[in-house]
């Protein structure tokens, strides 16, 4: 059973819908305007996490712009899941299309002590 872990889901930058089916779990992340290079995700100890980087854009030198409404933040935005130990972390996959990741993990029968962390790589 997946759990979340962040206090202000509501007001997250990410909004997740979590499915369970045929022995795995499907987490869809919604994350438009990022790149999958601008984005972390990791199963450490039971907990998957997902960090999302957004730069602030330079502006060319001598062009100065007057914003008249910035809602798109900077910085980093981070959500993390409590999966417990009850998954094969070998067989992980994450993919970004069209501004939404989606996590695959499958469930073991078995709990078998192994691997305590793993990057997920973004393809």
């Amino acid at each position: 059973m997946i759990t979340r872990v962040d206090s202000n889901f509501l007001y997250s930058n990410m909004k997740t819908d979590i499915i369970e089916r045929e022995g795995q779990y499907l987490i869809e992340i919604e994350l438009p305007g990022y790149r999958k290079e601008d984005i972390d995700a990791s199963l450490e100890n039971g907990y998957l996490t997902i960090t999302a980087h957004r730069h602030l854009e330079i502006e060319p030198e001598g062009q100065e712009t007057h914003y008249l409404v910035r809602e798109r933040a900077t910085g980093d935005i981070r959500r993390s899941f409590q999966i417990g130990e009850d998954v094969k972390q070998q067989d992980i996959s994450a993919a970004l299309k069209d501004g939404v990741l989606k996590v695959i993990i499958a469930c073991k029968e078995d709990k078998v002590e192994g691997e305590r962390r793993k990057m997920i790589p973004i393809h």
